[in-house]
């Protein structure tokens, strides 16, 4: 799990991931010590054209990096 800062916007994507297989987005976790994490929103594996991932994967980093 990811913790974000508070005040980091909900429900949006995270920034600095990128989603290769599975759909995460940013929520409150109702914790006072980790109040926002990344989660998985989607947990159907989809229907695929070619070869994919079996489990979900986020890559974490950015091209200045």
């Amino acid at each position: 799990m990811c913790v974000f800062n508070t005040g980091y916007p909900v429900f949006r994507e995270a920034s600095n991931f990128a989603d290769q297989a599975g759909v995460f987005e940013i929520h409150d976790t109702m914790d006072a010590q980790h109040k926002l994490a990344m989660q998985q929103v989607v947990p159907e594996y989809p229907i695929v054209w070619c070869g994919d991932a079996q489990v979900p994967v986020s890559v974490i980093g950015n091209a200045n990096w």
